[in-house]
């Protein structure tokens, strides 16, 4: 069905399929990661992300519809990427570029889903690392504790420190209501990786 429709495609039908297909399990997506019909999703899903409009709707141009593209499904992209374990780089520039331009547009979730994903794939966009915790810095009483985990991870993941937000995130995790054991081993690893020492969270992760 995709490949013979894929052209009709909205923005919200082929970033859901791509969703869709990273949340399979892992031998699904061992398989139909060396489909070519996926690459040809993902460049679909270029196509409609460098052709997007701004958020007054889909408008027709020379016979083709173009899509406004918002945070959700920028985000949901990369996160479905580094899930396949599938680098595109043209799209994940694009990605980061938009995130960059538009950080304000960014959810708590979006913002860690956007981190993870980079660090997971082992990209460090110096840029995007520090608009993404220029951003989460003052807003982290809207992270839950697995989104605040997602972040500190990432940033360790890619050796990222940034004084202000490991401040902030360290006063936030500390108020964070239903941490796991799996949390509270993310802070203490993300804080020694990077160096960052707080009594007071060492304290409360004891």
């Amino acid at each position: 069905f995709v490949e013979d429709r894929l052209c009709e495609f909205s923005v919200v039908n082929a970033v859901t399929a791509i969703h869709r297909l990273a949340k399979c399990n892992d031998s699904s997506i061992n398989e139909f990661r060396k489909d070519p019909r996926l690459t040809t999703l993902f460049a679909r899903v270029l196509h409609i992300f460098r052709t997007a409009v701004p958020k007054n709707g889909p408008c027709r141009q020379d016979g083709e519809w173009s899509f406004h593209v918002d945070m959700r499904a920028l985000t949901n992209t990369a996160w479905a990427q580094a899930k396949m374990d599938v680098c595109d780089n043209a799209m994940l520039a694009h990605v980061a570029a938009e995130v960059i331009g538009r950080i304000s547009e960014c959810s708590s979730q979006q913002m860690a889903n956007c981190a993870w994903a980079f660090a997971k794939l082992g990209l460090r966009n110096e840029a995007l690392l520090t608009a993404l915790a220029d951003e989460a810095s003052p807003r982290l009483d809207e992270f839950s504790p697995q989104n605040l985990m997602s972040l500190l991870w990432a940033c360790a993941k890619l050796h990222f420190l940034h004084p202000r937000l490991m401040a902030q995130a360290a006063v936030a995790a500390c108020q964070l209501q239903g941490c796991s054991p799996q949390h509270l081993s993310i802070v203490a690893w993300s804080c020694g990786t990077l160096g960052f020492r707080d009594p007071k969270l060492m304290d409360w992760i004891a």
